[in-house]
């Protein structure tokens, strides 16, 4: 996979390093943990309808 597509994702997923997950958690792909530490997000998945 080349550098810039990793890049370039990273960069949207993350709001270009802006958002709370990426600040906070240096969670630039947008994974989700199921255990242990972790950064709980403002709205859970079954709030947001899917």
């Amino acid at each position: 996979i080349p550098v810039s597509l990793v890049m370039a994702q990273a960069a949207e997923e993350s709001g270009w390093g802006t958002s709370r997950f990426a600040a906070e958690g240096n969670a630039l792909f947008g994974q989700w943990a199921w255990s242990g530490q972790r950064i709980r997000p403002a709205q859970q998945r079954g709030q947001l309808g899917d």
